[in-house]
C-alpha cells in the first residue's frame, strides 16, 4: 500500500541540481507531499560524495536516510579522529544512514590480488565486519547473487565478535 522508503539516486550533484532538488516546487518538496500522504513512509537521498551538495541535502532537513558510499578504501564520509564526515553530519540530525559498496565493489579484493598474486584469503567478511563496526551505520547493502552468499552474510552480521574498535584502529601513535 505504500513505499517504505523513496530515494533520489545520485552518484554526485551539481550546486545546480541542489538548488533544484530543494527549491520550491522541487524534488524534496514533491517527496515530502508523497510522505504526508502516507504513499510514502521515509525519503532519502544517496551519493557517492562528500560534498557540500551531501551537507546541504543533510541540513535541509527534508530527508529521513542518506544513502553514502562508506567502506574500507572510501572512509571520507567518516574521519573519526577530526571528527569530520557526512556520515556523521548524518547522524547529528538524526537520519537513517545506509552504505552502500560496503565490502568496496572488488575494488580491494582486485588491489590485492595485483599486489600479491598468490593471495587466496576472502577478505570479504573483514571488509563486512569494518563497515558493521561503525556505530553510526544503521544499514551496510551487499550484493547478495546467489543463497549461499545471502546465509553467509546473514553469519558475518551475526558474528558481534567480529567487530572491531575504529576509535583503536583510528588511533595516532606519537
Amino acid at each position: 500500500d505504500r513505499i517504505d522508503l523513496l530515494q533520489i539516486h545520485g552518484d554526485s550533484f551539481k550546486p545546480e541540481q541542489t538548488d533544484d532538488i530543494l527549491s520550491s516546487g522541487g524534488m524534496a518538496e514533491q517527496m515530502l507531499r508523497l510522505k504526508e500522504e502516507g504513499l510514502v513512509g521515509h525519503i532519502g537521498f544517496t551519493s557517492e560524495d562528500n560534498n557540500d551538495a551531501v551537507y546541504r541535502l543533510i541540513r535541509s532537513g527534508a530527508f529521513d536516510t542518506v544513502q553514502l558510499c562508506y567502506n574500507f578504501i572510501f572512509q571520507h564520509p567518516y574521519e573519526p579522529s577530526r571528527p569530520f564526515g557526512s556520515l556523521l553530519e548524518a547522524e547529528k540530525a538524526g537520519m537513517g544512514i545506509l552504505t552502500m559498496r560496503t565490502p568496496t565493489s572488488g575494488t580491494f579484493q582486485r588491489w590485492i590480488q595485483m599486489v600479491n598474486p598468490g593471495n587466496t584469503f576472502d577478505y570479504t567478511p573483514a571488509l563486512i565486519q569494518f563497515v558493521l563496526s561503525n556505530p553510526y551505520v544503521d544499514v551496510a547493502l551487499m550484493g547478495m547473487r546467489d543463497a549461499e552468499i545471502v546465509r553467509s552474510n546473514v553469519n558475518i552480521c551475526n558474528d558481534f565478535e567480529g567487530r572491531i574498535s575504529l576509535d583503536e584502529l583510528h588511533s595516532r601513535y606519537v
